[in-house]
């Protein structure tokens, strides 16, 4: 679910420039992936946990563990919790620290530093006209992110508008070296 999530994020999410526009399709984004993945809401679980505290507080001798009791439930009746915490950080890449290739969810936007290190030091190493020297920030890995979910899907194109001085042309360059293409 997740995935689906990311993907319709990605492609659809990323292109909304008013914060309301963006409030509207994340509201009906979870709405569909709540209806279709069996997602349970938030007033399920209020009603459940309240029972299980009146029952609690009939039997005080009687311990209640509400994590196991709410995972038994959910298995009850076939659903799950939401998992997605904070939209902003839901990626996909084939860059990951696991198997780097594969298209995985990234944990940690900070965890792909370190690849993205190894692959401009390949860069560097294989290009002797052009160095780069990427400072790395949290903003410009999430931007390389999407460049390299955008450039390695079929017929992909971006458009990629900011100041001068952000580091995005040579993180492109990196990004475009990464996916197996030159930049002109």
């Amino acid at each position: 679910m997740s995935l689906f999530y990311h993907e319709c994020l990605r492609t659809y999410g990323d292109r909304l420039l008013m914060s309301h526009d963006n409030q509207w399709f994340l509201g009906n984004l979870e709405e569909v992936c709540r209806k279709h993945f069996n997602v349970v809401t938030n007033e399920q679980i209020q009603a459940h946990n309240k029972s299980i505290t009146e029952k609690s507080l009939q039997n005080e001798q009687q311990e209640y563990d509400h994590a196991k009791r709410l995972s038994n439930y959910l298995q009850e009746i076939g659903k799950f919790q939401w998992p997605i915490k904070d939209p902003k950080n839901v990626f996909y890449s084939h860059w990951n620290n696991e198997v780097e290739g594969f298209y995985m969810q990234v944990d940690k936007i900070e965890d792909i530093d370190s690849v993205i290190e190894r692959n401009l030091s390949r860069f560097n190493d294989s290009n002797e006209r052009v160095r780069l020297d990427l400072m790395l920030y949290n903003q410009l890995s999430r931007q390389m992110l999407k460049m390299l979910r955008v450039i390695t899907a079929p017929n992909g194109h971006l458009v990629h508008i900011a100041l001068k001085g952000f580091g995005l042309s040579s993180a492109e360059k990196l990004v475009a070296f990464t996916a197996g293409h030159t930049l002109r």
